[in-house]
């Protein structure tokens, strides 16, 4: 098999585009590049493996080829055009790996609208046409799909199409923009715009994998989404963290309680908490206490009071269950403090702890894991601990500070 591989474009290439860094004149409203430097990196890196690379501008042909200069003791490659010293070296792109080269040259050509081939395609007039003769890059081409997503979505939404047949590759608009160390279940490619690197990798993943849970949140197929949930620690998708600031479709729900119910599954540790958050509270159907379990109740609603927080001035409930792991809901519509009697084998100071966080809830608004929330206990803390010191300041005769 021959080991050139070559790209036509329509149109003749700017000779400024091959040899100033920062030009790009991508055509069409959605170029895959627009950074400017992609052709740039693709020669350097292809020169410095040792390849060969050829682009014909009609039939004008230009060579590259890298000729040995030491600046400040150090041997340089600089890349040459025709003999011509270009103002860059062949360590341009020093990071950069053979299938890089492959996507940005086959990224330029579908940008242009252009066509690719194995083998020498020939020059033509007013067109572009790009020799590239380098093992590695001929390799990398043979498994384009892993680069160029090649095949269509089972499941969209605005987010990102989400793929059959998993690996490590993120993709944006169909190109491979990053890896993740964990094996991925599923192929997502990314459609909400991403902040990309020069060398058009992923500048900050975490973004992309939260979004890649809003498109699992908002999706509308519980069966997929069971599956997707019941992946287990050797997937990506069980790291994922689903408790972010995204409300979950009816259907995430729906699966996220059947695969939390169903012990035999693992489960995203995090769906319990978007569960906990956003489903509806049941039905209110009181227990009956124990007469040890009612006597806690009451310390803890003493206590609560001595400190300043009136937590039984809404109705609490307790109930046999609320949920996996779910000790305590607040109901701001009926105004009601929801228990459950699970709280109750965890000792006294968790008891107190659900009744003022929900009286919070429902008392200041706050929900929960908000900077809100975080500032209102800051705040009660400080007043608690500058009551504490006023009192010993009391009892010791001190004078108070202002």
């Amino acid at each position: 098999m021959s080991d050139i591989i070559s790209f036509q474009n329509p149109g003749l290439i700017d000779k400024a585009a091959i040899t100033t860094i920062g030009v790009s004149v991508k055509e069409g409203p959605n170029p895959i590049g627009f950074f400017g430097t992609g052709l740039k990196y693709a020669i350097a890196i292809i020169l410095r493996g040792g390849g060969e690379i050829t682009i014909h501008r009609g039939l004008e042909e230009m060579t590259f080829s890298t000729v040995q200069e030491s600046i400040r003791g150090k041997e340089f490659g600089i890349v040459t055009l025709n003999g011509q010293p270009l103002g860059f070296t062949d360590e341009l792109g020093k990071t950069w790996q053979p299938w890089m080269a492959v996507r940005e040259l086959y990224c330029n050509m579908k940008d242009e609208t252009g066509e690719c081939a194995v083998g020498m395609m020939e020059p033509a007039e007013g067109k572009t046409t790009i020799w590239v003769n380098w093992k590695p890059f001929s390799d990398a081409f043979a498994k384009l799909g892993s680069i160029i997503l090649q095949t269509t979505p089972f499941i969209e939404t605005g987010v990102a199409e989400i793929h059959q047949g998993g690996g490590h590759d993120i993709f944006y608009r169909g190109v491979k923009v990053g890896l993740h160390d964990k094996h991925f279940a599923y192929t997502y490619n990314m459609k909400k715009a991403q902040d990309l690197t020069e060398d058009r990798t992923l500048r900050y993943t975490f973004c992309t994998l939260h979004d890649i849970a809003r498109a699992v949140l908002g999706c509308e197929d519980a069966e997929f989404i069971e599956r997707w949930l019941s992946r287990g620690n050797d997937y990506a998708e069980h790291t994922l963290d689903l408790d972010i600031s995204t409300e979950p479709s009816p259907a995430f729900l729906v699966a996220a309680r059947n695969v939390l119910s169903d012990t035999s599954r693992p489960c995203n540790p995090t769906a319990s908490k978007v569960l906990a958050k956003y489903e509806p509270l049941p039905i209110p159907v009181p227990c009956s206490l124990t007469a040890m379990e009612q006597a806690e109740l009451d310390r803890a609603i003493a206590f609560c009071r001595e400190i300043n927080y009136t937590v039984d001035e809404y109705p609490i409930i307790v109930m046999d269950a609320l949920g996996p792991s779910v000790l305590a809901q607040a109901d701001r519509d009926k105004r009601a403090i929801f228990l459950s009697r699970q709280v109750f084998q965890i000792g006294d100071k968790k008891l107190a702890h659900a009744l003022i966080e929900e009286w919070a809830h429902i008392k200041h608004g706050h929900n929960d894991l908000t900077y809100g929330f975080q500032t209102w206990i800051f705040e009660q803390l400080v007043h608690v601990g500058k009551q504490l010191v006023f009192e010993r300041q009391q009892a010791s005769g001190c004078q108070v500070a202002a």
